[in-house]
């Protein structure tokens, strides 16, 4: 079951709500794998993990960019080797791969306001499936 991530800026009036974590649609592995197909390593990973019936997590995170600044929701997934993938693919730039920073889950972490740059606090807001 996933949560809601919600950040609020009360200076410039920035919001926006995430959908972090995972649901039901995120066990089927073509889906997963196909936010990582730019990734540098990523084929060779994916057709090792199909000949094996190895254990995967996946979930989405919270993001930003550090190309544009925009906050996102970041594909991730660990392998059962403990190998982490985590997309880096953001719309300022479809073509390339970019930085992104996770934002820690439990921490308290702020992140940068995309518009004005005022640190955010993300706070949990509800569950989805």
């Amino acid at each position: 079951m996933g949560y809601f991530c919600e950040v609020r800026c009360p200076d410039c009036g920035y919001s926006r709500k995430f959908q972090l974590g995972c649901g039901k649609k995120d066990f089927d592995r073509e889906a997963v794998y196909s936010h990582f197909d730019m990734m540098d390593g990523w084929a060779a990973k994916v057709e090792e993990m199909k000949k094996s019936s190895a254990y995967l997590t996946f979930r989405y995170r919270l993001g930003r960019c550090e190309d544009c600044g925009m906050l996102k929701e970041v594909p991730e997934i660990t392998f059962e080797d403990g190998t982490v993938f985590y997309s880096k693919q953001c719309t300022c730039d479809p073509d390339s791969e970019h930085e992104i920073r996770l934002v820690a889950d439990e921490d308290g972490e702020t992140v940068p306001c995309p518009d004005c740059g005022n640190m955010l606090t993300p706070e949990r807001t509800g569950l989805w499936d």
